[in-house]
């Protein structure tokens, strides 16, 4: 059991968590992270979920996703998944997500991370658990993805508008 904090329409935090599994009362929502890692040469990391995933298994997502435990913020949430599925201590706490989404049962916040180099994928150790393959990708190869059914259903416009805002801002990841 997963257990993760219950929000109202406004986003304020509820009394009660829930098992992120059950199905949640009328007026209440999660919250869901997600995460584009870039690097230096412009190109996104992708991951293909795990074959006993129960949400899009086997198919190619986004760099991280998951869920903030109970008494987690978002970005503890961002920073604990990121931890879990790539390894990586990376400190979320003046970062903010780039775009926040509504969903029916919650909210979407989507981070955007610049890594200061370029990692090969053979020097990135990910959880074999939960990812069964990761590669570095263009845009128009998730696009490719999407287009082929071997990604998560995303819109491209979607993907697309995440990463065209954090272009414009100069400095994704404050110091």
């Amino acid at each position: 059991m997963e257990l993760v904090n219950t929000y109202n329409v406004e986003r304020q935090r509820l009394t009660q968590t829930t098992d992120r599994h059950t199905p949640l009362a009328p007026g209440e929502y999660i919250v869901i992270v997600h995460a584009l890692i870039l690097n230096t040469n412009g190109e996104i990391l992708i991951q293909q979920r795990a074959n006993d995933k129960s949400l899009w298994a086997n198919l190619w997502d986004i760099s991280c996703s998951g869920a903030p435990i109970a008494g987690e913020t978002s970005a503890e949430g961002i920073a604990r998944e990121i931890k879990e599925e790539l390894g990586w201590s990376i400190d979320f706490d003046h970062i903010r997500p780039i775009l926040t989404a509504n969903f029916d049962h919650g909210f979407s916040d989507y981070y955007v991370y610049q890594l200061d180099k370029s990692l090969s994928i053979a020097d990135i150790q990910y959880n074999t658990q939960e990812i069964q393959a990761i590669n570095w990708v263009t845009m128009p190869e998730i696009l490719a993805l999407i287009e082929q059914d071997k990604f998560v259903p995303y819109k491209p416009s979607f993907l697309q508008a995440i990463l065209a805002c954090a272009e414009d801002f100069t400095e994704i990841n404050p110091t």
